[in-house]
């Protein structure tokens, strides 16, 4: 606990000062002497505050309170410490980005494809990973980056690479990763993707959107303990700035069940809505209405701390400079000004 100042997070609002009426079971928990924000329509600041599991007794005076005490009550003197409402991450992607902790990242900022090249190399001498598996780069800021294959191949010949973009649209993969992938000259562009191509139509490594997908789904995959214990790492980093709930932006049954594996073994201390992510939209609306349904039905597993009763649809992709793959009326224009023939992927649409 912080000698200094104390800020507990609590994932619902707080009443305006009283106390709940008709409770005979004691507090788990009183918190006394703080100030306590309640975010009434008052602002109204209140001293003491009484939990019994997911449930705020009461708010008011230390002497009202503490008329909830038990014998097994923990008392906590917050000595003027501050108490908030947990804020709520309305769009974010935990059991995704979880994975990328300890990989080698580029931290989001603007790079040369020279300044890049160095520092994979520096991660690559300190931190080299197991051999027998792909050496990943994370949070490559992909603004105005333009990577060839020679650069790809240059920083890791013998062994798969992947570089992902912090757009989460875009990857780079060198030749031995796209070997591994099958993702050949002949490769064609999936629905919702492109794969970039040089000058004779070899794929240069750069993936957007679903052909980055291509490539991912291609990663030997991690046991789902491992997992779940970088998403509970996540989340203990996540709870350290006053998140306490979060809505997963699109996830699948894997995602689930890494969520799953952090609620069956108590360890899942954040509130969880997920968005299940309708993918082939050439189906028809009923098709894809009961997927979702069905989705839902499968992953309600706690109404107050795990279920997946929303749905992520991707219309597009993003506007971003290389990238370019969000859907424009009119065409993208190149460095020059010049008017291109790109004018983005429509993934949302059904086939004819």
């Amino acid at each position: 606990m912080n000698a200094y100042r104390l800020i507990v997070a609590l994932a619902v609002a707080l009443a305006v000062p009283c106390i709940a009426m008709g409770t005979d079971a004691p507090a788990d928990v009183i918190l006394l002497n703080g100030r306590i924000h309640t975010q009434d329509s008052s602002r109204s600041i209140a001293e003491a505050l009484a939990i019994r599991g997911n449930t705020i007794l009461a708010v008011g005076s230390n002497q009202l309170v503490s008329s909830l005490k038990g014998p097994k009550t923990q008392v906590i003197d917050l000595a003027g410490r501050l108490v908030l409402p947990g804020m709520i991450d309305a769009h974010t992607h935990p059991v995704e980005s979880a994975q990328d902790l300890g990989k080698c990242s580029l931290d989001d900022k603007l790079l040369t494809s020279a300044e890049i090249k160095s520092k994979v190399r520096v991660c690559l001498r300190e931190n080299p990973g197991d051999s027998a598996l792909w050496f990943e780069v994370v949070q490559v800021n992909p603004s105005g980056l333009e990577l060839t294959r020679e650069d790809l191949e240059s920083m890791l010949r013998d062994r798969p690479m992947l570089l992902s973009g912090s757009d989460g649209h875009t990857v780079w993969a060198n030749p031995a990763a796209l070997k591994a992938a099958h993702v050949g000259d002949q490769a064609s562009d999936p629905v919702g993707g492109r794969i970039e191509r040089d000058s004779s139509g070899r794929p240069t490594g750069t993936l957007r959107d679903a052909a980055a997908d291509m490539i991912q789904s291609a990663k030997p995959a991690p046991s789902l303990d491992r997992e779940a214990a970088q998403l509970e790492k996540a989340f203990a980093a996540m709870r350290a700035t006053g998140i306490t709930s979060v809505q997963d932006a699109s996830v699948n049954d894997h995602d689930m069940q890494i969520y799953k594996r952090l609620y069956d073994t108590h360890r899942l201390a954040m509130r969880v809505r997920a968005s299940y992510t309708l993918r082939n939209l050439h189906e028809s609306p009923q098709t894809l209405i009961g997927q979702a349904i069905k989705f839902r039905a499968k992953w309600a597993v706690d109404p107050d701390f795990l279920r997946a009763d929303a749905v992520k649809i991707f219309a597009d992709g993003v506007i971003e400079f290389p990238t370019q793959t969000a859907a424009l009326l009119e065409p993208y224009l190149d460095a020059e000004g010049r008017a291109t023939a790109n004018r983005g992927l429509l993934i949302s649409h059904r086939k004819t």
